[in-house]
């Protein structure tokens, strides 16, 4: 009983330590209340206190020994505590991202890519040092007190971490970004979250679920964009935007074949024959796509309630919103940050299958249209779905057979059940290029045509065994299959053609904004992208999914887990040689936290 009151004391007194440096944590003060700030160290002090009895139970064990090794032991662990925090902090205040293990990588093996000064070197040896004095004194301080009380200051500690997690539970329900801000902050702060538990005590509704606008803060850690925006009168154009993006199209369906109808709009447009989609999923393909940055900041821009500066730039300027998507905005969840900032969204279609819905999508966007006041400027989004649940109607004369009406992945064993499986997708494909005619069709009646920047794409691509490593489907890989997409950009006001250099889903935010709303800042401040029509050669860009994020290079695909661990594949996904160039990787974390305070 001793021992493990001995264990809480450490705890205890680990924690003047962990709160200064909470302070390379926390939100400025010039930008937060005082309330605030209160809350982040009241969370500091209960995650802190978890994290050190953690740590301090692998002393345990060693205090059995009845020798000096065991206090060697105690110091070590404790040191080494220290240190990981100390460093996490120092990184965090520096970039604002947390040690990981592609950090300690890019240490020791990255070569010049990390280089200490000798001024540094000389203040981390004095700054260690006097952390390992810290952990002898707690030590020796612990000892002393084993004797007296412990309780009072765990349970204090222990109403922290409890007080810290209800309020993040209801701020998370309420859309209050003051502590839902802290996850970002707080190295493996992982709090309760517990809309369904707020919904059945009543403290909140479906309609302020889904509805609420989330309070915007200048203490969010999300600086984005990172100056207020500046138009240029003299480079605005009347133009509308429509986007029509069609969920799971892949690169090599944009031809003659599959898409004959887009194929023929192509020939008098902009086609980007390299172009990538920002992640393999909806969730990080959309976020790119409209934000102009890594995936990476999707919990972020969800805590902060930033919409993006593509749709800052239009509501300033008087656009209209028009959002049509088949799937619901509820998951994920576009309406709490894309399109937070639109009254009476529509959050979805809701017939099923997908081609009722998405058949929906293209009726509410010519009532719309209909809708349009003289000289109104829109900004319409148009999301379809049928490919992606590859769906058609019964009465579709299917160009692609034989083909399985309700595939079973798990049961593909030949190839040629792939191929009618292919087939399926095909079909589906076909049909979504009627629909992407029809809403061409519906501009050219409303003799809107001529004055729409009209930009078709698709927010991932779909596998299906390309390269035979048995991955269907997307969200699985980083190859060409799943995050390489067709871009059609039809500019009224400029001659099209073929371009064939590196492009990215976060060059439309930049094109539509300097293009279209005269935007003069420097994009850096905005995106990671350029302007579509000035493409410069790229070393790399950032592809994210739910689990790990990757660095494309030319001939190289480099993931980067969630614990930051680094594997390199090939272009075919098998293992690459080359592990040892790790100069994109550093870039890489750079801008992954660009955009952070």
């Amino acid at each position: 009983m001793l021992k493990f009151k001995y264990i809480l004391w450490l705890s205890v007194l680990s924690l003047p330590l962990a709160l200064y440096y909470s302070s390379f944590f926390a939100p400025l003060k010039s930008e937060s209340t005082n309330l605030t700030l209160i809350f982040f160290y009241i969370a500091s002090l209960g995650h802190f206190f978890i994290y050190f009895f953690i740590i301090s139970l692998l002393i345990l064990p060693f205090l059995f020994i009845k020798n000096k090794l065991s206090i060697f032991f105690q110091i070590l662990i404790l040191s080494l505590a220290f240190v990981i925090l100390a460093i996490d902090s120092h990184l965090f205040s520096l970039y604002r991202f947390h040690l990981n293990l592609a950090m300690l990588d890019l240490f020791f093996n990255g070569g010049d890519v990390i280089e200490l000064s000798t001024s540094l070197k000389i203040r981390s040896f004095i700054e260690i040092a006097c952390l390992i004095l810290y952990a002898f004194f707690i030590i020796y301080l612990a000892k002393m007190l084993n004797k007296f009380k412990v309780r009072y200051f765990v349970l204090t500690a222990l109403f922290c971490l409890i007080f810290a997690n209800l309020n993040h539970a209801y701020s998370n329900a309420k859309n209050l970004i003051n502590t839902t801000d802290f996850i970002n902050r707080l190295p493996l702060f992982k709090p309760l979250t517990a809309n369904n538990m707020m919904l059945r005590l009543g403290l909140i509704s479906k309609d302020e679920l889904h509805n609420n606008k989330i309070s915007l803060s200048k203490s969010s850690v999300f600086d984005y964009p990172k100056e207020d925006l500046i138009f240029d009168e003299n480079k605005k154009k009347p133009l509308n935007i429509l986007l029509i993006i069609n969920d799971s199209l892949r690169f090599d369906m944009l031809n003659e074949t599959n898409m004959p109808l887009s194929y023929a709009f192509s020939k008098n447009a902009f086609v980007f024959k390299n172009h990538y989609s920002s992640s393999n999923s909806t969730r990080g393909g959309i976020f790119g796509l409209f934000y102009g940055i890594s995936p990476n900041y999707w919990h972020a821009s969800l805590n902060a309630g930033t919409i993006p500066a593509l749709l800052q730039s239009a509501y300033k300027n008087d656009y209209k919103l028009g959002v049509f998507t088949s799937a619901s905005l509820n998951k994920p969840e576009f309406y709490k940050n894309i399109f937070n900032q639109e009254n009476n969204l529509r959050f979805g279609s809701k017939p099923n299958p997908a081609y009722l819905r998405d058949e929906e999508c293209i009726s509410d966007f010519k009532e719309f249209l209909t809708n349009l006041k003289d000289n109104e400027r829109f900004f319409s989004f148009i999301f379809f779905d049928n490919i992606h649940g590859f769906s058609f109607p019964p009465d579709f004369k299917t160009p692609f057979n034989p083909y399985i009406p309700k595939p079973n992945q798990l049961n593909l064993k030949n190839d040629e059940e792939k191929t009618k499986f292919f087939n399926l997708y095909q079909n589906a494909v076909y049909y979504a290029d009627t629909n992407i005619n029809k809403l061409l069709e519906l501009l050219k009646e409303k003799n809107l045509d001529k004055n729409t920047i009209i930009i078709i794409s698709s927010d991932h691509g779909e596998e299906f065994d390309d390269n035979k490593k048995g991955f269907f489907g997307h969200n699985g890989n980083f190859t060409d299959t799943q995050i390489k997409i067709p871009l059609i950009v039809k500019h009224p006001l400029k001659q099209g053609q073929e371009i064939d250099t590196l492009s990215t889903a976060y060059d439309i935010p930049v094109t539509l904004m300097q293009e279209v709303f005269g935007v003069k800042n420097d994009p850096k401040t905005y995106s990671l992208g350029q302007n579509l029509f000035n493409l410069t050669q790229r070393e790399y860009f950032i592809a994210g999914s739910y689990l790990e994020n990757a660095i494309i290079e030319k001939d190289r695909i480099i993931l980067i887990n969630k614990l930051g661990v680094l594997s390199f594949k090939d272009i075919n996904y098998s293992n690459h040689a080359n592990t040892k160039n790790r100069q994109n990787i550093f870039k890489t974390l750079q801008d992954m936290n660009e955009f952070l305070k």
